[in-house]
């Protein structure tokens, strides 16, 4: 449940730059359309406030738009261009409002059109506060227009700024503080202006949110969870206290002293019950990561069982099958000494049939002979005993002795054999038996599961090494065999 809360806290936080840039499209459109219908309580937001500037219309209507086309990093280049000519457009209005340029003289100009003289409102000038906050909109839109700057931080602070600027009137404005909200005489900021900006600046902080403390409060972890718990009361609960007590000292409840001692008392307990509701979140992710902790070891624990078992069962299976092929082997050599002396006729001629039965338990007796070696071998390797004896040896004699050994089985079907070797000869360090035993393997398989055509082995450098291939027109192994190729025991049917 609580993973499915912060998934959900997280998606809201994702999806702020673009509902941000609703907010301020839809204010800019209420405002506009309270100038043209000549109903100025909707550009109060509330009755008895301020009413927001045609201008101010302007910014938010055009800074809303470009927040919306580059809301995201993927904007494609049509929309960061027409999103970086409305930050122009909204970067204008507030130099000019700034510069004290856009009242009377805008007006002036107005001789070049006179019909711009007749817009209701245009002679409505752009507080110096409101102006420096959509100044620092069109820049920050600016910031995420350019794909280099939108991966900085610099959004993030200039989102920031946006904010502070919106609250600060807020403050000044709810406190009743007029240098706050309004630096210059009779020029305060509207209150739609101070939400919209403070909107914009939280949407811009989240418009690139992989790093940064944008990336903090996304996070799924630990911190992300404490940053989201603690940074929203943090910022509402002394604004809504403060508020809260000048009102009713104002309505005369108690004086001063009384007032302020109201209100750290609330202050101290608010920050106690965040600490606390802090501290209890923290407790909880600190049980699950030692429950997890505590799995986590259960299952190694049962893992390594696990393996001292299998290797217990492992070394037990080779010894036993070490010791029965030792035992194997000395009955099977006794009858391979036996058969040798029939056939030698010691004991007394044999007509041809018996001696092609002889021939076929000698056949026999040597494929079980080396199936028992190859049980011995492979105990050894399993059981770590088989040992690697490293030294030169030319590549060439090796390959040769190894292809000695096979030819007259070729010879015997009747096939080619044919053997490639280096020249000028090539040494390497290695184990000459293991290799030999493996060339050997080899062309025996190859000649064994060749029926007519050629086998051949070949030898060739490649860098620093050597490669040996053994080559025939057999049959060959099918696709589905090629993993099993290697699997101890295993031939192919």
């Amino acid at each position: 449940m609580e993973r499915s809360r912060t998934s959900r806290t997280t998606d809201i936080l994702t999806k702020l730059p673009g509902l941000a840039a609703l907010f301020a499209i839809t204010a800019g459109l209420i405002v506009l359309a309270g100038w043209s219908l000549n109903i100025p309580v909707i550009t109060q937001m509330i009755p008895g406030f301020s009413p927001a500037p045609l201008l101010a219309g302007v910014g938010m209507l055009l800074s809303g738009a470009g927040l919306l086309l580059v809301r995201d990093a993927e904007a494609g280049a049509l929309r960061r261009i027409i999103a970086a000519t409305f930050a122009i457009i909204v970067a204008t209005v507030g130099l000019t409002s700034i510069g004290g340029v856009l009242s009377t003289r805008a007006i002036d100009l107005a001789v070049l059109d006179p019909r711009l003289a007749a817009i209701p409102g245009l002679t409505v000038p752009l507080p110096i506060n409101s102006a420096w906050g959509y100044m620092l909109v069109a820049i920050a839109i600016w910031t995420l227009c350019s794909r280099s700057m939108s991966r900085t931080r610099a959004p993030q602070w200039i989102g920031l700024a946006i904010f502070l600027t919106g609250f600060f009137a807020l403050v000044g404005r709810a406190f009743g503080v007029i240098a706050f909200y309004s630096p210059m005489p009779g020029q305060p900021m509207d209150l739609w202006t101070m939400v919209s900006l403070q909107i914009l600046g939280i949407g811009i902080v989240f418009a690139r949110r992989w790093f940064g403390f944008s990336a903090l409060l996304m996070d799924k972890g630990p911190g992300g969870k404490l940053a989201r718990r603690l940074l929203p009361p943090a910022i509402a609960m002394p604004f809504v206290v403060g508020w809260a007590a000048l009102l009713l000292e104002r309505a005369g409840f108690y004086g001063t002293e009384v007032g302020s001692s109201f209100f750290a008392v609330t202050i101290v307990l608010a920050f106690t019950w965040m600490v606390m509701r802090a501290a209890r979140a923290v407790q909880r992710a600190d049980a699950d990561r030692l429950a997890v902790l505590g799995r986590e070891q259960h299952e190694r624990e049962v893992a390594e069982l696990a393996l001292v078992t299998a290797e217990r069962a492992s070394l037990a299976k080779s010894d036993f099958l070490a010791i029965m092929s030792h035992e194997l082997r000395t009955p099977l050599t006794a009858i391979m000494g036996y058969e040798e002396l029939l056939a030698d006729g010691i004991t007394g001629p044999i007509n041809p049939q018996q001696a092609q039965q002889l021939s076929r338990i000698k056949a026999s007796a040597q494929h079980l002979l080396g199936l028992i070696d190859e049980i011995l071998t492979f105990s050894r390797i399993e059981a770590g005993r088989e040992t690697i004896r490293l030294e030169i040896a030319d590549v060439n004699r090796l390959v040769e002795d190894s292809a000695n050994l096979v030819s007259p089985l070729a010879t015997e079907k009747k096939l080619g054999f044919v053997v490639h070797l280096l020249d000028p000869p090539r040494f390497m360090r290695t184990d000459p038996m293991k290799v030999r035993q493996m060339i050997v393997n080899l062309l025996t398989n190859a000649v064994k599961f060749t029926e007519t055509g050629t086998v051949s082995v070949r030898v060739a450098t490649s860098g620093e090494s050597v490669e040996i291939t053994v080559h025939d027109t057999g049959i060959g192994i099918s696709a589905e065999h090629i993993d099993k190729v290697f699997d101890p025991f295993w031939q192919v049917e």
